[in-house]
């Protein structure tokens, strides 16, 4: 504890203080909130590499018969290595001697301006670190972690007209269909069949082309976000369903699309504000489409929306707390160091729990 003017303000102290003031990240970041309220914030996950083991594969059933018949042993690898590295980020300041001096003539404790740092450094973290949550860690040198456009590249449209063709590379393995065997036996994934092979569509996430020429129920044939976004949102939502077995937990769209989708009801009807849910509690407005929370935040890149199972993500941190504090003194300067950093990665446990609504085709009739 803080004994007089010049005491040292120990780490512990610090941590606190910190813990304190990086807590609004969670009623200002969607992404954030929803991680912490579906509980998949990872303390203390202090390893070298965020390692796991997807399943691939799946026993498959034999008919039997009542006469004698050999049954299949065969030793079948059903799992696959992902690996993720550790990421770091890093935020300092510092006050001088003279600082200290004054505070001392000031009457003013020195516990006030470590806190008065502290707390600019974690509004500060709380501003940047959400935009992060949203980066390709792939890109580049960037050596960021990898959010959530670290497994939606694409190359193209499918044979479907729909969906976009998977080419990323997240965890070390490849989101490309059947890139990892498997078959789907009509038709282009995910219509038209059904497949016993889940391997084929095991790490490839759902691509929607919100602009594409099948969506033409709504009797336009203007093909853009405004007018095609239901039918965009009702096919993600349902081969999540059908293809993973998974029900999404909202849908985050970029502000622009939103507002387009706001829009189009304009003098038809109105959105549904949602009455209660997790991100509601922690005083986000959100609004109700089809049984599908919607929301939108400044930081989701342009002209995409993402349509998420929160339970298949987390946010893995090595440290016990979302981030850290480290102090020291420099007797050369003079100066008393503050530092704050982060350590660990987000975990996606497949990429195919989740859709990305994206304009793959040109816009247009």
């Amino acid at each position: 504890m803080v004994t007089g003017n010049t005491a040292r303000v120990d780490t512990l102290t610090l941590n606190k203080i910190l813990a304190k003031r990086v807590e609004p990240i969670f009623t200002q970041s969607v992404l954030m909130a929803m991680l912490r309220s579906k509980g998949r914030i990872m303390y203390n996950q202090a390893e070298d590499a965020i390692r796991w083991r997807p399943r691939f594969k799946r026993h498959q059933l034999q008919p039997g018969s009542l006469n004698t018949k050999n049954r299949d042993f065969a030793n079948i690898n059903f799992n696959r290595k992902a690996e993720l590295p550790i990421r770091s980020y890093d935020m300092g300041s510092s006050y001088s001697r003279f600082e200290r001096l004054l505070s001392r003539k000031k009457g003013v404790l020195l516990y006030n301006i470590v806190d008065e740092v502290t707390r600019a450094m974690g509004d500060d973290f709380v501003e940047s670190f959400r935009l992060e949550l949203y980066k390709d860690g792939n890109a580049g040198d960037q050596d960021t972690i990898h959010g959530l456009e670290s497994w939606f590249s694409q190359s193209g449209l499918s044979g479907n007209g729909i969906t976009g063709l998977p080419n990323d590379t997240y965890a070390g393995l490849l989101t490309t269909l059947g890139w990892y065997g498997g078959s789907w036996p009509t038709g282009t994934w995910p219509l038209q069949g059904t497949s016993t092979t889940p391997q084929y569509w095991a790490w490839s996430p759902l691509i929607v082309d919100y602009h594409s020429r099948q969506f033409n129920k709504d009797g336009t044939s203007v093909y853009n976000f405004a007018n095609k976004w239901q039918q965009a949102i009702n096919f993600g939502k349902t081969y999540l369903k059908v293809v993973q077995d998974t029900t999404p937990d909202i849908c985050i769209l970029e502000p622009e699309l939103q507002r387009a989708a706001e829009d189009s009801l304009e003098g038809i009807q109105t959105f549904e504000v949602t009455q209660t849910s997790d991100l509601v509690k922690l005083g986000f407005k959100t609004l109700q489409y089809n049984g599908l929370e919607l929301a939108t935040e400044f930081g989701v890149p342009a002209s995409v929306g993402y349509i998420l199972s929160m339970k298949k993500l987390a946010l893995r941190c090595a440290l016990p707390q979302l981030i850290g504090a480290e102090e020291d003194h420099d007797i050369r300067t003079s100066e008393d160091l503050r530092a704050i950093s982060f350590w660990g990665n987000v975990m996606c446990d497949s990429p195919a729990f989740h859709a990305k609504l994206v304009a793959i085709s040109a816009s247009g009739t």
